[in-house]
């Protein structure tokens, strides 16, 4: 059945963006990254569920960390 309307093709857009994104030198990459980590901070700043995000972020943070000195004690570090 062939619908009147045509979405755009999900895989045609991320390679275009893709694409984009590879023609852009390597400090307008670090720029955009930068933009995007901002974007992510503020939408956490601003989140109804700040708090266990946080909580959640500083259980992960806690892991690493056991993890790492498990790592360096074991090889002597």
């Amino acid at each position: 059945m062939e619908l009147p309307i045509r979405f755009p093709d999900e895989r045609e857009k991320v390679r275009e963006e893709a694409l984009a994104f590879r023609r852009l030198t390597p400090q307008q990459q670090s720029a955009h990254l930068l933009e995007i980590i901002a974007l992510g901070a503020a939408m956490m700043r601003d989140s109804p569920h700040r708090e266990a995000m946080l909580r959640l972020q500083q259980a992960h943070e806690d892991a690493w960390q056991a993890a790492q000195k498990e790592l360096f004690a074991r090889h002597g570090l």
